[in-house]
């Protein structure tokens, strides 16, 4: 167990970073952590069964920084979401706040500090279940190309969490309340962990924060498990992947974990729930009617008349 400071201002952020045969990038990754301007951190790995060098180098660090600062553990071996949901879920580690963090980006010397500052100066109850995500920088493997992410500036949302995720796991740093939320809700079956937070914090009326100011280099590579969504060709997978109701099954996972936890959600949010469970037991008219009665949207204009437009052919 992990105590952390009295001082909210100073709290413990305790990283929650889940590897597998991620040397390639991963000494790059805790270069960037043990460069951090806010020094009150410690790093909790969860490795899935590597066979590369990963361990050691893991190890090495577990060595080079004070004692306690790195821990690892072993993975449940049952996917990226899975370990990373362990971890979150774990009522043993304790702290202040909590950061995701894979093993092949490069975080900003200024993304902790930034983070919790952002939380505090909110200036709501840290009873209340708080959750800051953002931006990144989309850096190819060679580290000669970097964009950015889409910009989500419309308002975050339960309506829009049920249909879209905003913001990428490696950006999130939550408060101790909405961990505890992820305790309530438990380890499910989702497609990614970083909808799934935005999905329960907006559920239960918790608190979001986006910033439009990037704080980590999200590294594209062959082995990424999830990429980015900028470039024609990326935008045209994603279009496809709606086409072959891969987002239709994403979303009925995320539906049924939460119908199996609906008695957290605010009543509204659980209406909601519950509509998009049997969404396609009804007609395409009442469907859109759901859709325009409960607010239902995407991030951006554009995104909602798709939206609109693969309700119509019945296949999100």
């Amino acid at each position: 167990m992990f105590i952390s400071k009295t001082n909210y201002h100073d709290g413990l952020v305790v990283i929650l970073l889940c590897t597998y045969n991620g040397d390639r990038f991963l000494i790059d990754q805790l270069s960037s952590i043990e460069a951090q301007d806010y020094k009150n951190w410690i790093v909790i790995v969860s490795d899935d069964g590597s066979n590369d060098n990963t361990l050691p180098i893991l190890n090495h660090y577990k060595l080079k920084w004070p004692d306690g600062k790195l821990q690892i553990r072993n993975g449940p071996q049952n996917g990226f979401c899975t370990n990373f949901l362990t971890l979150a879920c774990d009522k043993e580690i304790k702290g202040d706040f909590y950061a995701f963090c894979d093993q092949d980006d490069i975080w900003k010397d200024s993304k902790l500090s930034f983070a919790v500052k952002s939380i505090i100066n909110c200036n709501i109850s840290i009873n209340t279940p708080i959750l800051y995500c953002g931006r990144t920088f989309y850096l190819t493997e060679n580290e000669l190309d970097i964009t950015l992410s889409p910009l989500h500036s419309s308002f975050k949302s339960f309506n829009n969490a049920i249909i879209q995720s905003i913001a990428g796991a490696n950006t999130m740093v939550f408060n101790h309340s909405a961990k505890i939320i992820l305790e309530k809700f438990g380890v499910q079956d989702v497609p990614s962990h970083d909808w799934w937070l935005y999905l329960i914090i907006t559920g239960v009326e918790g608190h979001i924060i986006y910033d439009s100011s990037p704080q980590v280099y999200y590294r594209q590579h062959s082995n990424s498990l999830v990429g980015g969504n900028v470039k024609f060709f990326d935008k045209l997978k994603r279009l496809l992947m709606i086409f072959n109701r891969r987002l239709y099954n994403w979303r009925l996972k995320n539906t049924s974990a939460l119908i199996i936890n609906i008695n957290y959600l605010s009543e509204r949010n659980k209406i909601i729930t519950k509509l998009l469970y049997t969404f396609h037991n009804n007609g395409v008219l009442i469907r859109f009617l759901i859709i325009i009665k409960y607010k239902i949207f995407r991030q951006s204009k554009f995104q909602t008349f798709l939206l609109f437009l693969f309700i119509f052919f019945n296949i999100i």
